[in-house]
C-alpha cells in the first residue's frame, strides 16, 4: 500500500510539474504575441505620422504650377540590383522624388525618377517632350509622389503619378 502511495505521489508531482510548465509556456507565448502586436502598432503609428508630416510639409509644393507625370517602367531590376517594386513598397504619397534627365541619341526624353530608396522608374517620354526645355535647363528638378497606383487584382504592379513644379527661366523672370 505504501508503495502505491509513493507511486501516486510521484505521478501527482510530475503532473503538477507538467501543468506548471505548460502554464509558463502559455505565458511566454502570450507575452510574445503582445510584443509583436505592440511592434506592429508602433510601426503603423510611425508610418501615419510620416505620411501626415509629408502631406503637411509639401502642401504648398503641389499647386497650380505643378504638372503631373506618369512614371513608367516600374517593374524589373535597377542597375544596382534592387527590384523597383520592392522600392515602391517603401514609398508613400507625398514623398519627395529627384528627377535626373539623361538624354541619349536614341532616347532624348529620358528622365529617371529617384526616391530616397532608389530609382522607381522613368517619366513617360511623351510627357517629358512637352517640357523638354525645363528638363534641359533645371539642375536638380524635384517632385513628389502625388498618387500611388496599382496593387490591385486587376493591376498588381505598383506605380505612381509624380507632381513636378515646372517653371521655365522666362516664366520665373516674368513672375518676379
Amino acid at each position: 500500500m505504501q508503495i502505491m502511495l509513493r507511486i501516486l505521489a510521484q505521478i501527482t508531482k510530475w503532473i503538477l510539474i507538467l501543468l506548471a510548465s505548460f502554464l509558463l509556456l502559455d505565458l511566454h507565448w502570450i507575452a510574445f504575441v503582445l510584443f509583436v502586436v505592440f511592434l506592429v502598432w508602433r510601426s503603423n503609428v510611425k508610418r501615419r505620422k510620416q505620411y501626415e508630416s509629408n502631406i503637411k510639409k509639401n502642401a504648398e509644393f503641389v499647386n497650380e504650377h505643378s504638372e503631373e507625370f506618369e512614371v513608367i517602367e516600374v517593374t524589373g531590376q535597377n542597375e544596382d540590383g534592387k527590384n523597383r517594386q520592392d522600392i515602391f513598397m517603401r514609398c508613400y504619397r507625398g514623398d519627395i522624388v529627384t528627377l535626373k534627365h539623361l538624354p541619349t541619341e536614341g532616347r532624348p526624353n529620358v528622365v529617371e525618377v529617384w526616391s530616397k530608396f532608389g530609382m522607381i522608374g522613368f517619366l513617360a517620354p511623351y510627357d517629358v517632350a512637352k517640357y523638354i526645355e525645363f528638363f534641359n535647363a533645371a539642375e536638380n528638378p524635384t517632385g513628389e509622389i502625388k498618387k500611388l497606383t496599382g496593387g490591385t487584382e486587376e493591376k498588381p504592379e505598383l506605380g505612381c503619378i509624380v507632381a513636378v513644379f515646372v517653371t521655365l527661366d522666362e516664366q520665373v523672370e516674368t513672375i518676379e
